[in-house]
C-alpha cells in the first residue's frame, strides 16, 4: 500500500449517473515519481474535497500533465493516464464511434464515476488486504455509496463483488432488489486488474445520458 500517493478513493464528478465499482487504485513505479511534485498532487487533493480544477477534467488522470508526462524509460504519458485510456477512453470512443478523443473525454466527465472500496495504491489485491477496506475510511465510502442508491445511479460491480454486495446489504438486502430493478450491474471478474472488456458490454445502454 502506498502511502506516499495521494488518496484516490474516487474519480469524477458525483453527478454522473453511471458509478463504476472497483478495488483499489493500481500502483506502478513511476508514480510515487509523478506525485513527488506539488502541482501533480492539487487535482486528486481537490477530488478529495469532490472539486474539479477550473480548466481540467473531472477524470483529473486526463489532463495535461498525465499526457505530457515523461518517463524515465522516455515513454509518454503517466502510467494512470494509459490505463484509464486502455480500459475507458477506447471502449467509449469505439461505441458511441466518436471521431475524436475529446467527444469520449467529455462523455465519461459526464457520464462516470468511478468509487474504490480503499483509496491507496498497490501493486495488486489480495485477501491479506481485507481488513485495510473497514478502517475509517471505509466507513465514509459506503455513505457515499448509499448516497448514490439513493440517488439512483446506476451502479456497476467490475471488482470485489463480494464486499460491495456487502456493504449494500447492510440496509434491507438492497443489491437483490437493485438488480430486478436493473440500477445493479455485476460483471465482477476474480483478476487483479480491470480489463477494458469489463465495461463495453455496457457502454451502449448510456448513449442517452
Amino acid at each position: 500500500m502506498h502511502t506516499e500517493i495521494p488518496p484516490q478513493q474516487w474519480q469524477g464528478n458525483t453527478d454522473a449517473p453511471l458509478w463504476v465499482l472497483l478495488t483499489n487504485p493500481g500502483y506502478d513505479s513511476e508514480d510515487s515519481r509523478f506525485y513527488k511534485l506539488a502541482e501533480n498532487r492539487e487535482a486528486p487533493l481537490a477530488q478529495l474535497q469532490f472539486q474539479c480544477l477550473k480548466g481540467k477534467h473531472w477524470h483529473y488522470v486526463l489532463n495535461d500533465e498525465h499526457q505530457k508526462w515523461i518517463k524515465e524509460d522516455g515513454s509518454e504519458r503517466s502510467y494512470s493516464w494509459t490505463w484509464f485510456y486502455n480500459r475507458f477512453v477506447n471502449p467509449v470512443k469505439n461505441a458511441l464511434k466518436y471521431k475524436k478523443e475529446k467527444e469520449a473525454f467529455d462523455w465519461l466527465d459526464k457520464n462516470v464515476f468511478l468509487l474504490q472500496t480503499y483509496g491507496y495504491a498497490s501493486v495488486e489485491s489480495t485477501d491479506k488486504d481485507f481488513p485495510l477496506r473497514f478502517h475509517s475510511q471505509s466507513r465514509f465510502i459506503r455513505k457515499l455509496l448509499h448516497w448514490g442508491v439513493d440517488n439512483k445511479k446506476c451502479m456497476y460491480i467490475v471488482r470485489s463483488e463480494v464486499l460491495w454486495r456487502y456493504w449494500l446489504d447492510e440496509e434491507n438486502e438492497l443489491s437483490t432488489q437493485m438488480l430486478k430493478d436493473k440500477q445493479l450491474i455485476i460483471n465482477n471478474f476474480p483478476r487483479n486488474s480491470y480489463l477494458p472488456q469489463n465495461i463495453i458490454l455496457r457502454i451502449d445502454k448510456y448513449k442517452s445520458f
